[in-house]
């Protein structure tokens, strides 16, 4: 999805960073499937691309931490293309937020922050669902009709299958720990891939 981020002209965008106060710009939240999902954003002129871009376009969580992504410039330098380095969880909200501190080459600042909030949802994973326990952590998923089965991988290692109503018991889960979620079909192809983290 593209969503235009304009600069102003030069006269228009001094007035606005010099009288006017500082503002934001709002997008209604947006939903993706994808946990890899790629944002551009396009502008009307040429972007000065360079180190400090990365601390004025980034994605934040719902906590205000950072997530790690990579910058990448079109050949004609209009378009930023913001790809995560690491999966989005499902069921938890982001933000791609752009801050006034980017320019064109020319030198024209935005006249805006402009802030995107998205959330990931699976398509055919629905929920998933983990209360902690000490001793034994039942993990929980709901899917859509046509997944004949689920299984779970813990920080990267083996898939372990759900049982039957979509349930597991794991030793040993903690908070932060991360969990893949997938879902096959009756042939056993797989339909989707979704990424979790456990909170406390």
């Amino acid at each position: 999805m593209k969503r235009p981020i304009y600069f102003p002209l030069v006269f228009l965008s001094s007035l606005l960073i010099f009288i006017a106060p500082a503002s934001a710009k709002n997008f209604e939240k947006e939903v993706t499937h994808d946990p890899q999902k790629v944002w551009e954003i396009e502008f009307n002129s040429v972007v000065e691309f360079n180190e400090d871009i990365k601390k004025s376009i980034y994605i934040e969580t719902e906590s205000g931490q950072h997530h790690p992504v990579n910058l990448q410039l079109s050949a004609d330098g209009k378009t930023i293309k913001v790809h995560p380095d690491k999966p989005f969880f499902i069921e938890e909200s982001y933000s791609l937020i752009i801050t006034e501190d980017v320019y064109s080459v020319a030198g024209t600042k935005l006249n805006e922050e402009t802030i995107m909030p998205f959330e990931v949802q699976g398509e055919y994973i629905q929920s998933v669902q983990v209360t902690l326990n000490p001793l034994v952590t039942n993990v929980q998923a709901k899917a859509a009709n046509g997944v004949a089965r689920i299984t779970i991988s813990i920080n990267g290692g083996s898939e372990i299958a759900l049982h039957e109503d979509r349930t597991r018991g794991i030793r040993g889960l903690m908070a932060g720990d991360e969990i893949q979620i997938f879902a096959y079909d009756q042939h056993e192809q797989l339909l989707e891939k979704q990424s979790y983290q456990v909170l406390n």
